[in-house]
């Protein structure tokens, strides 16, 4: 009866609001405390890992122990007990963390994440998550001078530390590593449209494994606080990454990884640039970077309030 009474009134769709957890269908985020104290404790040990290996990578000319990082990695995963719970957790940490491991694993478990939304094999997204630990090794060839000058934002910027990339490259490529690793790390700063560095080519120069680890690293990067750089929201990251840089990301890869985040915040509160506080209760398909916010018992429409913009994740 209401189908056809919205039809004869041309109402095309609506949306209808209900409660995922009883119908066991839940594709929010459901994170207790201690999911996020054992979490943070997981993240701390595979931290140790990558660091104690990359170290010994650079130190000792040793192989890294692919088994041991992926097996860090999956502790990690497992304990947020699924991909919406991960997104979360690693976006909400990272607005108070940086540091090459820190840094390491966020590109290592985004890659993952990403690889897994696109349907790559199983096989590929371990080689993801080895090249997104493994993408930034050359900054341990800094003298200490540049170190000291150092941020994981300059590093965006073509010129600045871009000798990373070919440093990261030579630590790796007479290792036991599989030859699509060792491109990505030498070309995780190259852009589809050939505006990146070292070498400046293209998408058709550049592996599936370059095209989603790039994408990680710049997400994660744009989310860190660093002096003298604003600090930015997932969302915000999200739409410099489609309004201002799309063209230089595989568009595939960016609209994938742009949509199924988005769609992982549903229910989490948030804090507008207006200083409300409310949640995030629906997605716009057409403009999914500007959801509807439950602030109070109103509603606040991002996709029609165009001054407004989502400024923080609150737990």
């Amino acid at each position: 009866d209401i189908i056809s009474l919205l039809t004869k009134h041309l109402i095309e769709y609506v949306n209808v609001e209900y409660d995922l957890l009883a119908h066991g269908q839940s594709q929010t985020s459901t994170i207790t405390p201690e999911q996020k104290k054992i979490f943070k404790e997981k993240f701390c040990i595979a931290e140790e890992t990558v660091s104690k290996n990359l170290k010994k990578m650079v130190s000792n000319d040793k192989d890294i122990d692919v088994n041991e990082l992926l097996e860090s990695l999956n502790e990690v995963v497992t304990k947020a007990d699924n991909t919406v719970n991960l997104c979360v957790l690693l976006s909400k940490m990272k607005e108070n963390a940086s540091g090459l491991y820190t840094h390491s694993v966020n590109v290592a478990l985004w890659g993952q994440i990403l690889a897994g939304w696109m349907g790559y094999r199983e096989d590929m997204i371990e080689k993801v998550a080895i090249t997104g630990i493994l993408h930034d090794i050359g900054i341990l060839k800094f003298t200490q001078n540049e170190l000291d000058d150092f941020s994981f934002h300059k590093e965006l910027e073509m010129g600045a530390f871009s000798k990373h990339s070919m440093y990261g490259y030579e630590l790796v490529k007479n290792k036991d590593l599989d030859q699509s690793i060792k491109q990505a790390v030498l070309t995780h700063h190259e852009h589809a449209d050939g505006s990146g560095f070292p070498l400046g080519v293209d998408n058709k120069s550049l592996n599936p494994i370059q095209r989603v680890i790039e994408i990680a690293d710049v997400y994660d990067t744009l989310l860190m606080r660093e002096p003298g750089f604003k600090r930015m929201s997932p969302f915000e990251v999200l739409i410099h990454l489609n309004e201002v840089e799309g063209n230089k990301y595989d568009p595939s890869a960016l609209l994938i990884f742009t949509s199924r985040l988005a769609q992982t915040f549903i229910q989490c509160r948030v804090r507008l640039n207006n200083g409300q506080e409310g949640k995030i209760v629906l997605s716009n398909k057409y403009s999914i970077l500007r959801p509807l916010i439950q602030v109070g018992s109103g509603f606040v429409d991002l996709a029609l309030r165009k001054d407004l913009n989502i400024v923080e994740l609150l737990d």
